[in-house]
């Protein structure tokens, strides 16, 4: 998937996700597990 949007090494992936996100992919994932969606097991339709 990240090689169809042009991104061909992990640095330049990193660069413009922090950019967007203000975090790291790995800092991202961390603060997705934890978020009342996951928590209470809530999904969307």
């Amino acid at each position: 998937m990240a090689i169809g949007l042009g991104y061909y090494d992990y640095q330049h992936l990193v660069r413009d996700f922090k950019e967007f996100t203000q975090l790291t992919p790995n800092a991202f994932l961390v603060a997705d597990t934890k978020s009342p969606e996951r928590l209470f097991g809530v999904t969307e339709t």
